[in-house]
């Protein structure tokens, strides 16, 4: 498992918006330490966040069921 993926949940979010600056970080951390850091693709991170997303609603929604609010 890659260092990059320790805030899971927040790195899936954030690689779905393009960052200018990640092929610089990329291009420096191959210069620096030679390995180019690991992501994920785009449907794989697509999938995940909807997950993360359906899981949020279906407790949510359990919750404000139980509660009756």
């Amino acid at each position: 498992m890659s260092e990059d993926l320790f805030v899971f949940p927040l790195n899936v979010f954030s690689t779905l918006t393009p960052s200018p600056i990640t092929s610089q970080l990329n291009a420096l951390a191959a210069k620096q330490t030679g390995e180019v850091p690991q992501a994920l693709e785009l449907s794989t991170n697509i999938a995940i966040s909807l997950g993360y997303m359906a899981l949020f609603f279906v407790i949510a929604y359990q919750v404000l069921k139980r509660r009756d609010l």
